[in-house]
């Protein structure tokens, strides 16, 4: 429950032989590089999940059809921070509800429109940790005051813990504002926890 999740995606401009494999590397708290082993070979992405006590730094390079290696191309370091739903300021008509399956056991939640709450962190990424289910409905999410999406909360069973919405941005000082739809017929709204990846 303490990992985060991370999504990490890179690739080639070009190459004349075509790409037999990439190889992906991490380091964790500055020591020494161990693989990440990609599946297939020729993946350009990968999802992984780190703890919030380390910093990582990632590199990748591409090995063409001819066996010739490039050069790495490296990532900047960043540490993951988890914050709970508590480091969030919120309107009016929220309320705490509590479930064992909640990363600290608790969310705030809403079932009114126009309930809205804000979250300011520093860091270069940001993802909305919640609940889906039946009863849940719509929000809004903006970044800095600009409309990022609508999120649609709704699943047909009930599940804890999901990654609802997830944003990056430029490094530095930002706002996440979450406003509830106040959907018809199931207009649960909650927030669990916020992901942050902030470049050290």
């Amino acid at each position: 429950r303490s990992r985060v999740p991370i999504g990490l995606s890179w690739g080639v401009r070009s190459t004349s032989n075509g790409v037999e494999r990439y190889q992906l590397s991490m380091s964790v708290d500055g020591e020494s590089w161990t693989s990440v082993n990609l599946s297939p070979a020729t993946a350009t992405s990968a999802r992984l999940r780190v703890s919030p006590k380390h910093t990582y730094r990632f590199r990748v390079r591409v090995e063409d059809r001819s066996g010739r290696w490039s050069s790495y191309a490296y990532g900047s370091t960043f540490r993951p921070i988890r914050r709970q739903e508590s480091a969030a300021s919120y309107s009016d008509s929220w309320v705490r509800a509590s479930y064992d399956s909640y990363l600290a056991h608790r969310v705030e939640a809403t079932r009114h429109d126009g309930s809205r709450t804000k979250f300011t962190f520093t860091g270069r990424s940001v993802a909305w940790v919640g609940p889906k289910g039946p009863t849940r409905g719509r929000a809004v999410v903006s970044l800095d005051g600009t409309r990022i999406a609508t999120v649609d909360l709704y699943a047909p069973d009930f599940v804890a813990r999901r990654v609802l919405i997830a944003i990056s941005t430029s490094q530095g000082s930002h706002r996440l504002t979450i406003d509830a739809e106040g959907t018809s017929g199931r207009p649960w709204v909650a927030v669990d926890a916020f992901l942050v990846l902030d470049r050290t």
